[in-house]
């Protein structure tokens, strides 16, 4: 399957999952589902991986067009599998955990890992920024999300009624405390990788690297 696919089929399965979740009764779903705000949240993420990008593309008469686009390109990956499997959790994932399967403290590694990877090289890509400067805002970026992400579920908590934070509202302290533990170290591993990936190509992050980074 190809990026491009894969994009196209995440914005459809978000946006039937986010008018599924808004039409039906919330008597039909499983009692672990916030279904309304499951509903909205896949809604806002179908419609941010369709805008989102587009404000970093340029006409292809531009001289770096296939390059900054090919970043766009990227930065749409980037938030499918990142809304895609939080989606997935909502549905059902999250529950592993009753199986000893932390698929939440897995989420909270890879995604900060592969986004400090992707987001440096399209900020040097898209906007020409020095290698280095690019994985240190990637980075900072990455960290600030992290920890933005706990305050958001504590106030959706607060102002909607969910069961975001902590382990469907039980657990805070020690879940929160692991998915922080979790996304550093995701961060720091990402930001090694594209470290290394940067010094082996002779101190730049070339075009051709991103590429192969998400041409399968």
């Amino acid at each position: 399957m190809s990026i491009k696919m894969f994009i196209k089929i995440s914005i459809y399965l978000l946006f039937s999952i986010g008018i599924i979740a808004l039409i039906l009764p919330v008597r039909w779903f499983p009692s672990f589902y916030d279904v309304r705000y499951m509903g909205v949240g896949t809604l806002a993420a179908a419609t941010m991986i369709l805008f989102l990008p587009k404000l970093i593309k340029v006409e292809e008469t531009h001289i770096k067009a296939h390059q900054k686009n090919h970043a766009a390109t990227m930065f749409e990956f980037l938030l499918s599998v990142v809304f895609v499997s939080n989606a997935f959790g909502d549905l059902g994932l999250y529950q592993l955990y009753n199986l000893g399967i932390p698929f939440d403290k897995i989420l909270h590694f890879i995604t900060p890992l592969l986004s400090v990877i992707i987001l440096s090289l399209v900020l040097h890509q898209s906007f020409e920024m020095r290698p280095y400067y690019s994985i240190a805002l990637a980075a900072l970026t990455v960290m600030s999300c992290i920890i933005d992400w706990e305050f958001y579920e504590y106030s959706m908590d607060v102002t909607f009624h969910t069961r975001l934070f902590g382990v469907y509202g039980s657990q805070i302290d020690a879940d929160t405390k692991y998915d922080i533990i979790c996304g550093v170290l995701g961060n720091i591993i990402g930001t090694i990788t594209v470290l290394r990936i940067y010094k082996k190509e002779n101190r730049s992050l070339p075009y051709s690297t991103a590429k192969k980074l998400t041409a399968k």
